[in-house]
């Protein structure tokens, strides 16, 4: 029973630490785990690696709606700022360049 408790409190250390974003060994996550606990940690970092890999490959239609967004975003930005400063006929076609860009955006969806 007390071999039991001191497994349990070792595995709340271990939580508590990992909640923390605090660095834990592998050797202590593996003796803490055990052999098919630590098994499953390593297939399940696996795993993960190879969902990241295949995200970061982002299709074409995402990576021109992203481009185009920010290219937006930038425009009405300095169409902000000109119309702050107090110059309203350059802001006016900023704002102007801006919508097209919009539409543009929404013809992509």
């Amino acid at each position: 029973m007390k071999s039991q408790e001191k497994r349990i409190d070792k595995l709340k250390q271990v939580l508590e630490r990992l909640s923390r974003r605090k660095i834990v060994q592998n050797r202590q996550l593996k003796s803490v785990l055990g052999t098919k606990g630590y098994a499953r940690y390593l297939d399940d970092c696996h795993v993960q690696e190879q969902l990241r890999e295949m995200l970061k490959d982002k299709p074409k239609v995402i990576t021109e709606y992203e481009r185009r967004l920010k290219a937006a975003t930038f425009a009405c930005n300095k169409a902000d700022d000109k119309s702050s400063r107090g110059r309203s006929c350059t802001a006016k076609k900023m704002f102007g360049a801006s919508d097209i860009v919009e539409m543009r955006l929404r013809t992509l969806t």
